[in-house]
C-alpha cells in the first residue's frame, strides 16, 4: 500500500492552488494535522454501546439498512492506508519521511474534549476522551 502522503499529493491535493514551483506549502509554512485513531476500540466504547443497548430498548436484531451500511464502512475501512487506527507516532514519522521538519505532538486536547462534551452524552464524551487524538505541526524547511 502507497503513503498516504503520495495518495494525497495524486489526488485531493493535486487540485490545490500551487506556488509557481509546484509546491503546496512555502519554505517555513506549516502543516497542522488533528487527528485520532477512531478505528480502534477500548473498554469506553464497549461501556458506551451496551449503555445504547440498555437504554434505546432496540432488540438484538439488526435490521438489513444498518448491516448494509456497517459493511460498505468496513469495506472502505479496509482500503484506507491507516484502516488500524492513525497514531500520531506513525503521522509523525511519514511527514517527516516527506521531508517536513521538527513535527511536534501535543497530545494534551482536553480544551477540545470538553467542548465537545457538553454535546454528547456521558458515555459517547468518556469514549471520545478516552480515544487516542493529537495535533502534529510541521514546517517545510526553509
Amino acid at each position: 500500500m502507497s503513503s498516504p502522503l503520495v495518495t494525497w499529493s495524486g489526488r485531493w491535493w493535486s487540485r490545490r492552488p500551487r506556488l509557481p514551483n509546484g509546491s503546496l506549502l512555502k519554505p517555513g509554512g506549516k502543516l497542522l494535522v488533528i487527528d485520532g485513531d477512531f478505528v480502534s476500540r477500548n473498554w469506553a466504547t464497549s461501556l458506551r454501546e451496551l449503555w445504547e443497548k440498555l437504554t434505546t430498548g432496540k432488540s438484538r436484531v439488526v435490521d438489513n439498512d444498518l448491516a448494509s451500511m456497517a459493511r460498505r464502512h468496513q469495506s472502505i475501512l479496509a482500503r484506507v492506508y491507516f484502516s488500524g487506527g492513525a497514531r500520531a507516532e506513525e503521522i509523525g514519522r511519514l511527514l517527516a519521511e516527506a521531508g517536513l521538519d521538527q513535527p511536534v505532538v501535543v497530545w494534551k486536547l482536553v480544551a477540545i474534549h470538553r467542548a465537545q462534551a457538553q454535546q454528547m452524552s456521558w458515555p459517547k464524551a468518556l469514549e471520545r476522551a478516552t480515544q487516542h487524538r493529537f495535533a502534529i505541526c510541521a514546517t517545510k524547511p526553509k
